[in-house]
C-alpha cells in the first residue's frame, strides 16, 4: 500500500510541476516575419547559424535580433530534442520556454480534417534526423506558404506521438506567432531522381554528400550491379516504406550488406526489414538458438543433447509397456518398423487372398487390413478398434 501511495504522490508532483511550466510558457514570439522566404528579402551572404551550426545562404533575422528574442529561452536542435523526448513516455522537455530549430525539408499538400479545419504536414530535419510538424488551426493561414529549405524556429511546440506500427515523435503548433523564419539553408536540397510517373522525387538530400536520396541511390546501384555478376548475390532490394511493411535500409558510400557503412533507419524497429533463415531441423532442435563460440561450450552442448536422448529413450521404453503402447513397440524413433523381415512374414502368412487370387480379381479387396488387425498385440486394448 505504501508503494502505491508513493507512486501516486510522485505522479501528482510531476503533474503539478508540468502545470506550473505551462503557466510560465510564452504564447509566441514578440515579433514575426511571416513570408520572409517568399519575399526573398534578407542578407544575401553565406553564414553559419550559431545555434545549429548550419550553413545559410540568406539570413532573414540577424544574430543580434534573434539572441534578444531567445534571451530567456532554451534553444534545442532536433538531435537535442530527440535525446530528451524519447519512448515510451515521450515526456516533454522540462523547460518553461524552449525553441526548436530545424529546416523545412519537405512540404505536404494542404488537407482538411474531419472537423472541417485545414492543416498541412511539414518534414523538419537537421540533415541527420526527421520529425513531422503539423500546422493547423489559426496558424495554418499564416504559415502554409513556408518554402522548403527554410530554417525556422518553433516556440513551445506541442509534442504528440504518431499512430502506427512505430510510435514516433511529432510536433504541432496552433499559435499565430509560434514560427520565426531564420534563413535559407545552403545544403538542404531536393532529390534529383524521378519517380515512375516522371515526376521529380520529393525526398530531401544533403547536398554536401549527394544529389540523390537513399532510394534512388539504391536503384542506381542495382542497375550497375546488374552488369557485374559478382555483385548480384550481395545487393539486396531497397523497399519504399510507403509501399509495404518493410522499412528502407540506408547505404552509405555504395556499401553492401556484409561490409561497413550499412545502417538502418534510426526510428525503425530492430527486427524490421530483416529476413532470418534457418534449417527445418534447426527449427525443431533449437540449433538456431545455440551459437557455439568455444570448444568448451560445444562439449557441454553435445553432452546435454546426449542426456536428453537417453532420457527420451528411457521414457519411451516405459510407455511401450503400457497396453496402448503398441506403436512404440513396433516402430523406432525414426518411424521405421523394428522387425521389418518378421513383419513381412507375418503379413504373407495371414493374407486373406493368395497372390493368384488377387491376380484374377485384379486388386486386393481387403487392402491388407486383415493382416494389420491380426498384427495387433494380444495385450492391446479393445478401445483401439476405431484406429
Amino acid at each position: 500500500m505504501s508503494e502505491f501511495a508513493n507512486q501516486l504522490r510522485a505522479q501528482r508532483k510531476v503533474s503539478s510541476s508540468t502545470k506550473e511550466l505551462v503557466k510560465q510558457r510564452l504564447g509566441g514570439f514578440s515579433t514575426t516575419n511571416v513570408g520572409a522566404s517568399d519575399k526573398k528579402t534578407g542578407e544575401q551572404k553565406d553564414s553559419v547559424e550559431p545555434y545549429t551550426k548550419l550553413d545559410l545562404t540568406t539570413r532573414y533575422v540577424s544574430c543580434g535580433d534573434f539572441d534578444a528574442l531567445v534571451q530567456d529561452v532554451t534553444v534545442l536542435t532536433l538531435s537535442k530534442l530527440l535525446s530528451e523526448v524519447y519512448p515510451p513516455l515521450f515526456t516533454p522537455p522540462s523547460y518553461p520556454n524552449f525553441v526548436v530549430m530545424a529546416i523545412v525539408a519537405r512540404k505536404g499538400e494542404a488537407k482538411q480534417s474531419m472537423r472541417g479545419s485545414k492543416y498541412i504536414m511539414l518534414t523538419l530535419t537537421d540533415l541527420k534526423y526527421d520529425v513531422m510538424l503539423a500546422i493547423h488551426g489559426a496558424s495554418f493561414e499564416k504559415f502554409w506558404k513556408i518554402r522548403p529549405g527554410t530554417l525556422i524556429a518553433l516556440l513551445n511546440p506541442n509534442i504528440y506521438v504518431a499512430k502506427g506500427e512505430t510510435r514516433t515523435l511529432g510536433l504541432s503548433i496552433r499559435g499565430e506567432t509560434s514560427i520565426l523564419e531564420i534563413g535559407h539553408s545552403k545544403h538542404c536540397g531536393q532529390c534529383y531522381g524521378e519517380s515512375s510517373n516522371k515526376k521529380r522525387c520529393k525526398n530531401w538530400v544533403d547536398l554536401r554528400r549527394t544529389e540523390f536520396c537513399e532510394y534512388h541511390r539504391e536503384v542506381r546501384l542495382r542497375k550497375v550491379a546488374g552488369t557485374r555478376p559478382e555483385f548480384n548475390s550481395t545487393v539486396s532490394k531497397l523497399y519504399d516504406p510507403k509501399s509495404g511493411a518493410k522499412r528502407m535500409t540506408v547505404f552509405e558510400g555504395g556499401a553492401v550488406k556484409w561490409k561497413q557503412g550499412l545502417h538502418t533507419d534510426f526510428q525503425a524497429p530492430l527486427d524490421a526489414g530483416k529476413v532470418y533463415h534457418s534449417s527445418a531441423r534447426g527449427s525443431f532442435m533449437g540449433d538456431f538458438e545455440e551459437t557455439v563460440t568455444s570448444k568448451e561450450k560445444q562439449v557441454k552442448r553435445d553432452k546435454r543433447r546426449a542426456d536428453e536422448l537417453q532420457n527420451e529413450l528411457r521414457i519411451r521404453k516405459k510407455l511401450a509397456q503400457r497396453p496402448d503402447g503398441f506403436l512404440l513397440r513396433e516402430f523406432d524413433t525414426k518411424g521405421k518398423l523394428i522387425d521389418q523381415d518378421a513383419n513381412k512374414d507375418f503379413v504373407e502368412k495371414h493374407r486373406a487372398f493368395t497372390p493368384e487370387h488377387i491376380r484374377r480379381i485384379g486388386f486386393d479387396p481387403t487392402g491388407g487390413q486383415r493382416a494389420k488387425q491380426l498384427e495387433r498385440h494380444n495385450s492391446d486394448s479393445d478401445d483401439l478398434e476405431i484406429i
